[in-house]
């Protein structure tokens, strides 16, 4: 099941704020890991890049200016 897909079927959020979070996964925060977070398969090596993601300025920067969408994205 897709990151969406998965968000959408939860029914916690609206489907607007599942497509900017899956937005968020997909486009900005692939590129700054510079790999496509979608084909990770392990939990644990998906919380690894997503840790080293949070300790980057341009994340925390992101961030914050976008009300912690992005680290929300990661949880």
């Amino acid at each position: 099941m897709q990151f969406l897909e998965y968000m959408l079927r939860s029914g916690r959020l609206q489907p607007v704020s599942c497509r900017k979070y899956a937005g968020a996964l997909y486009g900005t925060l692939s590129r700054m890991a510079e790999m496509p977070l979608s084909e990770i398969e392990s939990a644990h090596e998906f919380e690894q890049i997503a840790e080293g993601l949070r300790q980057l300025d341009a994340f925390s920067q992101l961030n914050k200016t976008s009300n912690h969408m992005y680290s929300s994205a990661l949880n």
